[in-house]
C-alpha cells in the first residue's frame, strides 16, 4: 500500500536572517540532489544529503524539499540518471480538489494542507495575506479547494 512520511522543521531566532539562509541552503541542497550537481555545501552537509538520497530505492521513489517559496523533488540517488520530473513550478492549470483540513501554518505566508479524498495525498494550499479569516475553525472539516494547481 503506498503511503507517505512527512518531516518538518521550524527555525527561531531573534534576528530572521540566519533562518532564512538556513531555508535557503535547503533549498539548494534539494536543487542539487534533483540534478546530480555538486552540492555548495561543506563535507558533512553533502555527505548527508547523499545519504538521504540513497533511501530512493524503488519501493521509496522520491523525497520533496517544499518550502513556502520553492518545491524541488529528488526521485533518484545523487549521481545516478534518473529522468526529470515535471517541474511543479512550471506545470499548472486552474481545478479544484476535494479533501480535509488538517494542517494550518501562518509561519512566513499562510498554507494548510488538504489530504485529498481521493488517494489521501497532501496537497499545500497557499492564501494570500488577509484570508486568515477563511481558516478559523476549519481544521479537519471537508472542503473543495479551487485555484491554480501545480
Amino acid at each position: 500500500m503506498p503511503g507517505s512520511a512527512y518531516a518538518t522543521a521550524r527555525g527561531f531566532a531573534d534576528v530572521p536572517a540566519p533562518v532564512e539562509r538556513v531555508v535557503q541552503a535547503y533549498t539548494a541542497t534539494g536543487r542539487s540532489l534533483a540534478l546530480g550537481a555538486p552540492i555548495p555545501y561543506p563535507g558533512p552537509v553533502t555527505r548527508e544529503a547523499r545519504a538521504l538520497s540513497e533511501v530512493l530505492n524503488g519501493k521509496i521513489t522520491a523525497i520533496r524539499f517544499e518550502t513556502a517559496e520553492e518545491d524541488v523533488v529528488i526521485q533518484g540517488p545523487w549521481g545516478q540518471a534518473h529522468p526529470p520530473l515535471q517541474d511543479y513550478g512550471k506545470l499548472a492549470a486552474y481545478g479544484a480538489i476535494a479533501g480535509r483540513i488538517q494542517t494550518l501554518s501562518n509561519r512566513q505566508g499562510l498554507r494548510f494542507t488538504l489530504y485529498d479524498s481521493l488517494h489521501d495525498r497532501a496537497v499545500s494550499c497557499y492564501l494570500q495575506e488577509g484570508q486568515e479569516e477563511l481558516l478559523r475553525n476549519l481544521w479537519g472539516t471537508r472542503a473543495i479547494v479551487h485555484g491554480w494547481v501545480s
